[in-house]
């Protein structure tokens, strides 16, 4: 015990030093996990977009806001995919048509892979100094 503590705080102490080191563990993991989806996404010549407003969420599909690797913002309409806020989406096929992005076709679903919004929300706050990164915008 330290100085000045007694027996029954020390379980506490002990409490949060465990909940600290599972909330920098928990950090860790959602670095690793975004970062390793981006750099697969690079690997394999796929595009990653953010999802920063939800316009419309139909059977077929969703419009959204999102924003891009060069933090170019954008309407996208996502076939056969519901968009979540805050989510990052890997796409693999899309094309424009009159400033509105199409990820997909009507027949086959564009979006690869996806990381869910809390994993996003863990790594942007883990380095708010580096800015560069693409899921940090």
């Amino acid at each position: 015990f330290m100085l000045g503590e007694t027996p029954s705080e020390q379980p506490w102490n002990a409490r949060l030093i465990v909940l600290r080191r599972f909330a920098i563990r928990r950090t860790q993991r959602a670095v690793a996990y975004v970062e390793g989806t981006l750099e697969r996404a690079r690997r394999d010549d796929l595009t990653t977009l953010r999802v920063i407003e939800v316009v419309a969420s139909k059977r077929r599909g969703s419009e959204a806001v999102v924003v891009d690797e060069d933090g170019q913002t954008g309407r996208t309409w996502f076939w056969w995919y519901q968009a979540k806020v805050g989510e990052i989406v890997v796409c693999r096929e899309w094309f424009a048509i009159d400033g509105v992005l199409y990820v997909g076709s009507e027949r086959e679903r564009g979006v690869v892979d996806r990381v869910p919004r809390d994993i996003v929300d863990a790594y942007r706050r883990s380095d708010p100094t580096d800015v560069d990164s693409p899921g940090r915008r």
